[in-house]
């Protein structure tokens, strides 16, 4: 017989024995296919321990969606990055790439990590390459404004004043010639008809006594004096007019005639 729990009894002998019936419901187990949403491919995130995709899942949780894996999105999927700065422009972020100027030397040993630089030139042996240095010579002018980049030349001296300084110059051409007309008056020096006055602006040319040396800068205006002929080169300079010495007190500078 059996009771009403299900239970069998049966008298065997004057003995009672119990039978318990057990009934067991089997099914497969079923593996999960994801437990966090890493564990998904790109695009897809985990739900009830399977992976669905998702094209606004945003696994780091930087305000940028993952996209699919045909339409990536987040350049950088699991790490945030959501300002998504992607220096060489290779698909992966700045914050999970590890060369970010993709020259081919990771950053972690490229003396200009930011710089495109394979050949990690360094000059001066510093750590910090020549491509990304700003004074590459460590002369005091950096390198934009330097007419020697890579010639030590703090006074950028330039005296062909072309855009290569002296130190670093292949084509050391002589100075620039003496202007024509060094004061700005309008009279070219030198010729038998050229400035009187070389270095004193003096348009009018005028010349009292007739030597060659215009009055403005002819040391003995009213009277010829004994100093060399009309020579742009040799003639007195304008900063010794008018202060000649008078040896003999008669109000004449020396070298005028009495």
């Amino acid at each position: 017989m059996t009771d009403q729990r299900g239970i069998g009894q049966r008298a065997r002998g004057g003995h009672r024995w119990l039978l318990a019936a057990v009934c067991v419901w089997w099914a497969p187990a079923l593996a999960a296919a994801c437990v966090v949403n890493a564990d998904c491919p790109l695009g897809e995130i985990c739900v009830a321990a399977q992976c669905e995709v998702d094209v606004e899942a945003d696994r780091d949780r930087d305000g940028v969606p993952d996209g699919s894996a045909d339409t990536p999105r987040d350049t950088c999927p699991d790490l945030p990055n959501p300002d998504q700065d992607d220096l060489d422009r290779d698909g992966r972020g700045d914050a999970c790439d590890v060369d970010d100027d993709g020259d081919g030397v990771q950053d972690a040993q490229d003396v200009c990590p930011r710089t495109y630089n394979p050949a990690q030139s360094d000059r001066d042996g510093d750590g910090v390459g020549d491509a990304c240095e700003p004074d590459g010579d460590h002369d005091g002018v950096p390198d934009d404004l330097d007419n020697c980049p890579r010639a030590a030349n703090p006074a950028q001296q330039n005296r062909d004043a072309d855009r290569w300084g002296d130190a670093c110059d292949p084509d050391q051409d002589p100075p620039p010639a003496r202007p024509l007309d060094p004061d700005g008056d309008g009279v070219e020096t030198g010729g038998a008809d050229g400035d009187n006055c070389p270095e004193v602006y003096n348009p009018d040319q005028l010349d009292g006594d007739s030597d060659g040396l215009g009055d403005l800068c002819d040391p003995c205006p009213d009277r010829r004096n004994l100093y060399p002929p009309r020579n742009p080169i040799t003639r007195w300079p304008s900063s010794l007019a008018r202060v000649l010495p008078d040896t003999d007190g008669d109000g004449v500078p020396d070298g005028c005639t009495d």
